[in-house]
């Protein structure tokens, strides 16, 4: 009723408060839609091509779009030159990121499948981000939000026991990596990929908190990811077997690396104005987008373990969201 009865001097009051939350949401909104094409990118690649290379393919484009632009403002002086401890930070969370979170997911892909690793993945980002944002940022974590962590522990519990279906469905695509302890090390590498993942959220949250642009925040932690996985692609691989990369597999790590920048860009914005809980609320919608792709576009098979593994996971996510909004001021 108070929106409605509001008088027109009140309004330029109420807009400062309303725009940054309104902002936040459009760009998580973004990002989620992002994360979810990327994602699909990553699964077509998962099942035949080499984790270190289209990780190194995908952080590239990111370096190669960025990196110009911001150096030319930097010489014109219209953004901060990092100082050195900023830098080392940012190249510390992309270390994390690259070999903690996109290894390992691109792995869980490869023995899991779309439809198992997102929820996965994503408990896990919300438990940890609920630990991590109380440690380092100073978050408040209510009782809900201690229900919520058990919801997802639950679905993640759920989601393990589908997993088997899931390995088989995607070993049966590539001949190999198929039984329970390729079961068990998928899902570790999903859990240990939204660690990383949460510790990547929060040290963006308190980098670009610290006046840090997210620009320096994506082409670090990309360089990071192009260098590191490229030397490590190479070393392993060798240049000519690089090269001989089919076009439609590169075509795939390309478009990855694309929708991964547009996501990745829009977290950063939100992450400004947006609780670390509430950006990967609002970014985990693609857990219910991944699993319907998954289904649809992989075959990966439906079950009953999934359903209510992914409900549950969305129940949890719920209750975080509400938690969040109760400990703002």
């Amino acid at each position: 009723m108070d929106g409605v009865t509001t008088s027109a001097p009140d309004l330029p009051t109420a807009t400062p408060r309303l725009a940054p939350a309104l902002l936040g949401t459009t760009c998580c909104l973004v990002s989620a839609l992002g994360y979810t094409a990327a994602n699909i990118c990553l699964r077509r690649l998962a099942v035949d091509c080499d984790a270190v290379w289209v990780t190194c393919v995908k952080a590239s484009v990111a370096v190669v779009l960025v990196g110009p632009w911001l150096l030319w403002r930097t010489a014109r002086g219209r953004t901060m030159v990092l100082p050195l401890k900023a830098l080392a930070f940012l190249i510390l969370l992309g270390l994390i990121g690259q070999f903690g979170g996109n290894l390992n997911l691109q792995f869980a892909f490869a023995t899991l499948g779309l439809t198992i690793t997102i929820p996965t993945v994503f408990g896990f980002i919300l438990v940890a981000s609920a630990v991590l944002g109380r440690i380092v940022l100073g978050e408040r974590v209510s009782g809900r939000s201690v229900g919520a962590i058990g919801l997802l522990i639950g679905a993640m519990v759920l989601l393990g026991l589908g997993a088997g279906a899931a390995n088989q469905s995607v070993g049966d695509e590539v001949q190999a990596m198929v039984g329970p302890v390729w079961v068990a090390l998928g899902i570790g590498a999903a859990c240990l990929s939204g660690v990383c993942y949460a510790m990547l959220s929060t040290g963006i949250r308190r980098a670009v908190s610290t006046a840090v642009p997210p620009t320096w925040v994506v082409f670090v932690t990309t360089s990071v990811g192009m260098i590191a996985m490229g030397a490590l692609s190479v070393y392993r691989l060798g240049t000519p077997k690089l090269l001989e990369t089919r076009p439609d597999d590169l075509g795939f790590m390309l478009a990855a690396g694309f929708f991964n920048l547009v996501a990745y860009l829009a977290l950063a914005r939100g992450l400004q104005t947006t609780a670390v809980i509430r950006v990967n609320l609002i970014n985990a919608s693609q857990v219910a987008m991944c699993a319907v792709a998954g289904l649809l576009l992989f075959g990966e098979p439906p079950s009953w373990f999934l359903v209510l593994g992914v409900g549950i996971t969305i129940l949890g996510m719920t209750f975080m969201e509400r938690s969040s909004e109760a400990a703002e001021p």
